[in-house]
């Protein structure tokens, strides 16, 4: 189970990140590293980690940031 295998960070990085060995052509496509790294700025500021993403409260917490 990936659960037990990877930390939830790095499991949310390679949900965001990784394409899996596939060449994807239609959306989502995996985040450039330029879109990453707006989006660690963006956790920073809002005192969240890449974990934060994978809770099931997550759609709430973000709504509640923007």
């Amino acid at each position: 189970m990936l659960t037990h295998i990877l930390q939830p960070d790095t499991q949310a990085i390679l949900l965001l990140c990784a394409s899996f060995g596939q060449n994807r052509q239609i959306e989502p496509q995996p985040l450039t590293l330029s879109e990453y790294n707006s989006l660690t700025d963006w956790l920073r500021e809002n005192q969240m980690r890449p974990a934060d993403l994978l809770e099931s409260t997550a759609k709430e917490q973000l709504q509640k940031l923007l």
